[in-house]
Parts: C-alpha cells; sequence; structure tokens
C-alpha cells in the first residue's frame, strides 16, 4: 500500500541514550541526494541513477548501468564479497561476481572470481571476479563507475569510508562508525551512536527537502530546517493517506490526514486516541526532576489547569497526585454532559449545583443525599474537629442502626433504631400509664432541661413550642378534628422504684365543634394524681371562652371555684402577697389585699393603685371605709352618695348622699342640693324640715305642697316616691310588676280631707285587668262605714256574714246559712199586717241566729 512522507535532518536510533544499528523494514526510500545507512537495508524497493535495484538482500534491483536481479550477503561496500544469480548491465553487466575487490572505471565480466582488478577500464565477461581493490576515488571520479557515467558511481572519501555520487555530486556516504549520509556526510552528536543525517550541510544552512518515492511516485517528504523553528519536518503528501509507524510486522502507531494520532489503533476518533489493547495500562508519564512532572492543559494559548504531582500544581508533596484548575477557574467532573462535581476556586465542593455556599454543598432537584456505608459489623462514622481541637467529634451509624452523637469518649444524644431522639442516654425509658414510648427524651444525673431561646429585634418571632393533631394515620394529611379530641398533652412521671407513674399532666383539647377553616375551639386541662392513685385526675380547665374552672369541667365565670369539702377556696399565705385587680380601660389596679393584725387574724383591705386603704373589713365582721379601725358594723368616714342609679321598680333616682351634717352633729340625706331627710342630734327623724316642730315628735314629715307626706312599699318591691298628686297625708301603696309597665300601683290606703281637715281615711283596689285601683271601703269622718256599692262585707274566709245593698247579696253568720235580701215589703197598714211582718222578720233573725229560738 501506499504511504505518506517522512521530512527529517536525522533520525539516530538510540537504546539507553547510545546509538544503536538497527534494521529498518518495509521502508520505501526515494531520494535523489546521498543516502548514508551504517546498518541493513533490507525487504524494500531501491531506485537510483545508475542502480536499479529489484532485491537487497533477497529483493530485486533494476537499474540503467547496474541491473542485479539478486545481490545477497553485501557488507560495508562489497569489499568482501557481491554474489547472486545474475549481474548485467550496459556498461558492465555482471553473471557472477564473489569475493572480488574491484576498482576501475569500466568492467563488464562474465564470470569474476577471487580476482583483483584495478586500472582504468575493465570488462570481464566470461570470468568470475570474487575479490579485487579499487581506487579511493572521488564524487567526481568514482572508483567504481558506469560506462558513459564516469562521474557516477562508488568512492571512498576517506579511510573506512565509502560514498556514492551521482552526477559528479556524493550522494550517500557511510563513516567509519556506520553513521550514514545522505546529501552529505554523516554528523554525529553522540559519540558511539550511529546517525541518520538527510540534507544536512555545513554552516547549518537550509536546504531544499528530499522526498522518498516509491515507483517513481512520491509518498513521504523530509525537509530539515536545522537554522529555523523547525528541527525535523516529516511531510504525507497524499492528502487522504496516513503515516503509519509499525514494530513485528504490526502497525503501533498512525497519523491520518486529519492530523489525529492513534496509538494502538488504525482509527483515531480524536487528536490523541490510544488503544491499550489487552495490556489495560494506557500510557507513562515520568519525570526525573525532584518535584515530578505534570501536563498542563491550555486554551487560546491561557493555561486552564494541570495533572501531575502536588509539588508541581498545587504546592504540595513530590509524592502526592493533583489535578488543579488555575486561577479563579473552578475544577469539574461530570457524568453524561451535566456537571456533577463542581470545586470552586475558594475551595468549595457542590455536588448537582455550580455556586457551591459551603464546603460541602450536595443539591438534587428530587432530593440530595450523602451515603456513608461501612462493612457488615462496623459502623459508618463522620469525624469532626473544630479548628484548634485535638479531639474530635464523632457523628456514627453503630450496627445496631443507632445514630449516635459523641464527643470525643462521651455520648451527647443518639436516634435509636426506633426512630427515638436520645440526649444524654443510650436507653430509652417508658411511663407505663402513658402507654408509650415518648420520641424524645433528655435524661442527665443531675438537672435535665429543654430550652428555647428566641432572637428578634421586634415583637414577632419568639421561642415556640407547637403541639399539632389531625384525625387521621397518614403523616402529612390533614383530616378535621373532633369535639374532645387531644392537641397534644404535657406529661409529669416519677419513678415508683420499678418504673414511672403519672402525677400530673397538661393538656389542650378541642372545645367545641371545629369548623372548615378559621374555627378551632381549645381548651387546657391541668390535672394531678392524688395521694394513693395512679391517675391524674382534673384540677383546672380554661375554657375556650376564657372562663377558668377550678373544681369544675363547666365553668360559668371568668372565675368558678367549686370543691366538694369545707375550707378556703382561694389563699395567700405571705405578709407581702396581696390580690391586685386591673381592668382593662383603668390606669391603675384595685388590691385586695389581707394585712397583718397583731394579736387577731388579719384584716381585710381594699386599696387603690396608690397603696391607700379605701376600706377595711376586720376580723370581727366591722367594715371600714374611709378608716383602717372600723369600730363598729359599718363605719363610714366621709359622706355617703349615689349619683344616677336605677331602683328595682325601672326609675332613676336623683343623686344623693348621706354625711354627718358639721351643725348639730346630725345624720344629712339631700341630692347634693336639696335636704331629704336627717336624723338630728335628738335622734329625730325629720322630713322636708332640718329642724323639729316640736321637741314630742320622733317623726315629722313635713310639705308644702300637695301630694303624698309618706308612702310606704311592699317588702319585695319597696320604694320612696316623691310625690302622688290629688292626695296628701298618709298613703301606703303596693305595686308589682306589670306586663304594660315596669310597675304599677294595685292598692292605696289615703288619708285625706272630706271638708278642711285631713279626716277620712280610703281603701281603693285594683280588679283584675282595671288600669288603676278604686275605691272600696271609706270611713267619713263622722264615724260612718261606707262599703262601695256592689260590694260585700265578709265574715269568715269561705263563708259567712255578707251585707251589702245588692239583691243577690246575702246577710249571714258563720255556720248560719246566708239569708237572701228578702224583696221589698209594703208598708202594714193594719195591726195584723204589722203582726204578720214582725213574725217574719222575727223568723229571719232565728234563722240568721242572731235571736234564739
Amino acid at each position: 500500500m501506499p504511504y505518506g512522507t517522512i521530512k527529517v535532518d536525522n533520525i539516530i536510533f538510540t537504546n539507553g541514550g547510545s546509538d544503536q544499528t538497527v534494521t529498518v523494514s518495509g521502508i520505501v526510500a526515494s531520494t535523489s541526494g546521498n543516502l548514508t545507512v551504517t546498518g541493513t537495508i533490507s525487504g524494500g524497493t531501491v531506485k537510483g541513477t545508475y542502480g536499479s535495484f529489484t532485491s537487497l538482500t533477497g529483493v530485486t534491483t533494476s537499474g540503467t548501468n547496474a541491473n542485479f536481479q539478486t545481490i545477497t550477503g553485501a557488507v560495508g561496500v562489497y569489499t568482501t564479497s557481491i554474489s547472486g544469480l545474475a549481474i548485467t548491465g550496459n556498461t558492465a553487466g555482471f553473471t557472477t561476481v564473489t569475493g572480488t575487490t574491484v576498482t576501475g572505471t569500466t568492467a563488464n565480466f562474465v564470470t569474476l572470481s577471487g580476482t583483483t582488478i584495478t586500472g582504468g577500464t575493465i570488462n570481464v565477461t566470461t570470468t568470475n571476479i570474487t575479490s579485487g581493490i579499487f581506487a579511493a576515488g572521488s564524487a567526481a571520479a568514482p572508483s567504481i563507475a558506469f560506462t558513459g557515467d564516469t562521474d557516477t558511481g562508488i568512492y571512498s572519501p576517506g579511510a573506512n569510508q565509502v560514498a556514492i555520487s551521482t552526477n559528479g555530486t556524493g550522494r550517500l556516504q557511510i563513516d567509519s562508525s556506520g553513521n550514514v549520509g545522505i546529501g552529505a556526510a554523516p554528523v554525529v552528536t553522540f559519540a558511539g551512536q550511529t546517525h541518520l543525517t538527510v540534507n544536512h550541510s555545513a554552516g547549518g544552512t537550509s536546504v531544499a527537502g528530499y522526498n522518498l518515492a516509491v515507483n517513481g511516485t512520491r509518498y513521504a517528504s523530509f525537509i530539515s530546517y536545522p537554522s529555523n523553528s523547525e528541527a525535523l519536518r516529516i511531510t504525507a503528501e497524499s492528502a487522504t493517506l496516513p503515516i503509519t509507524f509499525h514494530t513485528n510486522s504490526s502497525e503501533r502507531m498512525r497519523l491520518d490526514s486529519s492530523g489525529q494520532l492513534g496509538i494502538g489503533t488504525s482509527a483515531p476518533g480524536a487528536r490523541l486516541s490510544v488503544d491499550s489493547a489487552a495490556t489495560g495500562i494506557m500510557a507513562d508519564f515520568n519525570s526525573t526532576n525532584a518535584n515530578g512532572g505534570y501536563i498542563s492543559f491550555l486554551s487560546s494559548s491561557s493555561v486552564y489547569g494541570d495533572i501531575g504531582t502536588a509539588a508541581q500544581c498545587v504546592g504540595g508533596s513530590a509524592s502526592d497526585f493533583s489535578v488543579n484548575a488555575r486561577g479563579a477557574r473552578a475544577l469539574v467532573l461530570g457524568t453524561n454532559n451535566s456537571t456533577r462535581l463542581f470545586i470552586n476556586s475558594s475551595g468549595n465542593v457542590g455536588i448537582g449545583t455550580t455556586s457551591p455556599q459551603a464546603n460541602l454543598h450536595i443539591q438534587a432537584v428530587t432530593g440530595a443525599s450523602l451515603r456513608i456505608q461501612a462493612g457488615s459489623t462496623s459502623s459508618a462514622q463522620i469525624d469532626l474537629i473544630p479548628g484548634g481541637a485535638v479531639d474530635p467529634y464523632y457523628i456514627y451509624v453503630n450496627s445496631s442502626r443507632n445514630l449516635i452523637f459523641q464527643d470525643n469518649a462521651s455520648e451527647r444524644a443518639r436516634i435509636d433504631s426506633s426512630g427515638r431522639f436520645l440526649v444524654g442516654t443510650s436507653t430509652s425509658t417508658t411511663v407505663s400509664s402513658v402507654g408509650y414510648t415518648a420520641n424524645i427524651q433528655v435524661a442527665n444525673s443531675g438537672n435535665a432541661g429543654l430550652s428555647l431561646h428566641g432572637y428578634y429585634n421586634a415583637s414577632i418571632y419568639g421561642a415556640d413550642l407547637i403541639f399539632t393533631k389531625s384525625r387521621s394515620n397518614t403523616i402529612g394529611t390533614n383530616t378535621i378534628l373532633q369535639n374532645g379530641d387531644d392537641f397534644g398533652t404535657i406529661f409529669f412521671a416519677g419513678a415508683n422504684g420499678t418504673g414511672y407513674d403519672l402525677g400530673a399532666s397538661i393538656s389542650g383539647q378541642v372545645d367545641g365543634v371545629p369548623g372548615a377553616s378559621s374555627d378551632m375551639p381549645g381548651r387546657l386541662v391541668f390535672s394531678t394524681t392524688a395521694d394513693g392513685s395512679v391517675t391524674p385526675t382534673e384540677r383546672l380547665r380554661i375554657t375556650s371562652a376564657g372562663l377558668v374552672g377550678i373544681g369544675t369541667s363547666t365553668p360559668i365565670a371568668p372565675l368558678d371555684c367549686v370543691t366538694g369539702s369545707s375550707g378556703a377556696i382561694f389563699r395567700y399565705d405571705s405578709a407581702s402577697t396581696y390580690f391586685s385587680i386591673l381592668p382593662g380601660d383603668a390606669n391603675g389596679a384595685v388590691v385586695l389585699k389581707a394585712s397583718a393584725n397583731s394579736g387577731a387574724a388579719p384584716n381585710l383591705q381594699f386599696q387603690n393603685d396608690a397603696g391607700q386603704t379605701r376600706m377595711t373589713i376586720t376580723d370581727a365582721g366591722n367594715v371600714g371605709i374611709g378608716t383602717t379601725s372600723p369600730g363598729t358594723t359599718l363605719a363610714v368616714n366621709g359622706n355617703i352618695g349615689s349619683t344616677g342609679r336605677g331602683n328595682s321598680f325601672g326609675y332613676t333616682l336623683p343623686d344623693w348622699r348621706i354625711y354627718n351634717s358639721s351643725s348639730g352633729g346630725a345624720l344629712v340625706i339631700d341630692n347634693y342640693t336639696t335636704e331629704a331627710l336627717r336624723v338630728d342630734s335628738s335622734n329625730r327623724l325629720l322630713v322636708g324640715t332640718s329642724s323639729a316642730s316640736s321637741s314630742v315628735n320622733q317623726v315629722e314629715v313635713a310639705t308644702t305642697s300637695s301630694g303624698v307626706g309618706f308612702s310606704t312599699f311592699s317588702a319585695s318591691e319597696s320604694a320612696l316616691r316623691s310625690s302622688y298628686s290629688a292626695y296628701a297625708g298618709l298613703q301606703l301603696a303596693a305595686y308589682q310588676a306589670d306586663s304594660g309597665a315596669p310597675y304599677t300601683k294595685n292598692v292605696d290606703i289615703v288619708a285625706n280631707s272630706d271638708g278642711t281637715v285631713p279626716s277620712q281615711m280610703r281603701f281603693l283596689t285594683k280588679a283584675s285587668g282595671a288600669a288603676s285601683p278604686t275605691e272600696q271601703l271609706r270611713i267619713t269622718s263622722a264615724g260612718v262605714l261606707q262599703v262601695a256599692d256592689a260590694g260585700n262585707i265578709t265574715v269568715g274566709t269561705t263563708t259567712g256574714t255578707k251585707i251589702g245593698t245588692a239583691t243577690t247579696q246575702k246577710l249571714g253568720f258563720y255556720n248560719a246559712t246566708p239569708v237572701v235580701q228578702p224583696t221589698a215589703v209594703a208598708d202594714a197598714t193594719t195591726a195584723i199586717d204589722v203582726i204578720t211582718q214582725l213574725n217574719a222578720l222575727l223568723a229571719k233573725l232565728r234563722t240568721l241566729g242572731i235571736i234564739a229560738t
């Protein structure tokens, strides 16, 4: 197959730094200059102007002036032997030349053997030349030349050297060390090494390239530029064919026409493709530098990163391997054309993110995870060592699947295999009366506490402890609760010697029917366990309405205390303790205080926010207002008054006050302007006047206008009326509630005047459904008892005497049959009529029981 072009100034084969003689096979060389080979050339085709050879060592050689069928066993410049099947040519046609030294201009031998030939022109046609000695010659006049072409042939430029010239110019030269020069004498750069020098000229000036051609076709060029930027250029002249390198009859390396280099592969797919086949190792990179070696990766002449020893790349140890991204660039690892690991210039490592915000930042679309897996019986562990510390902190999972947090040699917390979080203990504790084992447990040989701390520069975001409940067995679902369901409970339990029993609890519960949204009524229930019991009992409850119940689960007041036994419900036991009441719209508080009382039980005091005592109740039951030492049941130091208050009848009384008058020491009641009543220093009750008209009267009522001077009311509906028109004197009236008005008058007992002075008494009652009372009975100033028309007088409760004017009214006495009033009897006109009427009257009187029978 055709090959490419190789262009070099020198090709030197070395072994361990020493020049070596090697065998190069499979190379087609076409040159117009000198070719110096110190080794053996075999298995190829050589073409030249005066020598066209089919074979050198088993290869056919042909040419114009020398046409050799076979030349075998040639050594050096063929001074030992030239032998083969046939040698023919125009000027010198040899059949056999063996062991002969030949020197001359023209020689044409048929057979030449064991003969030394020297001279000008030697033609041998039938003699075998087996040996011979030729003159040294020169490039212009070689010692072995060809008929008609005397400046082309073989000559010796010096001792132990042989050369070939064409057209009077040396083309190929072999020196005493076997170095070969083509186009010039061979150049030895390193002593003891064999070189191939191509197109070298003294003085270092560059010359034109030399081509290697087969059958007239140029496949490769070797061009030397010793004084320029290129030391050697090898060019494949074909636009499609590669340059290949073979050893042991197998291709080892290929540079294709697109510039892709394949090692171990004949089809490179990149600038460098390496196929290690079965050996596994792809490449070795070695450096004898004390810091080791490294490989740099560049883009547009800028170094992006390096691979090599840590000493070369990152300033570490020469025994460590490193991968380094230069400058502010990141180091990126990926799979499936996507970034998987990202290390930025600050050293932050991102997995799943290209902007890591911490030393290790793991991010994923559906869930980030980090797995550390140990052997079947080993622990998987993370060690954490803070700056300046020596002993590490451990986070590890043991073979029992407990996640443990440990400070050096001491365990601090764990999440056990059941998912419970344990602090200060490695074993969970179960409170049997609760019914389950808590998920979070804190234990300590001293105080065991749990605290929450919130920090924020506003009124929000304090420390919170949240209990939630959904009426579903599936985590994450939202099913509405029902009345009485628990939100959550705080339990308090103590050790009993073998386990733990409940001593108290605080429970949050639903207190009503929850709505679909924004409606979740709740209550708090506080329970304690009585002595001798293991079950807490409810002691206090705060309802959704804010009512507090102590001893009751159904409070009906803001504070509702119920007890089943006698004793104090509410107690303060401290000399400095007091009870303060602060209304929501007030600027101060009302204080209820039990004050110390030397030698006796304490007094109950009511104080204002300034600490001033306004009322005192002593242990003896005396009440003092304005005084802290009352000597009577009620002692008031100051005025007693009322303003704008309604009475039980629905009427509004005027403002009033009760006070001690400075004049005469009287107790006065007035409306702040006009006196209404007083008790003077003689204990007389005066109404309407501030001085008694007579020292005899103990009660005196004075009025200057018509109306009731004195009114009384039933005990259950008592009130005081200021006036009642059309009457004077004493009025007694009874009032009761009515549907039409708050209260209406039902009964009056009135003393009024039937002449010029009050002298008669009237009695009025109201019939059912009537709007006002009507008079039923009157006692006149003449002493006459008058009963209203259609009225009755009854003696007894159910039967008895009734007296009236109606015809249906009866007159009778108790236990006697009432007699209906008889009809009118005509006046008697005769004595007989009178007697008859008297007898009838007597019968009636006997019937009535007035006279005896």
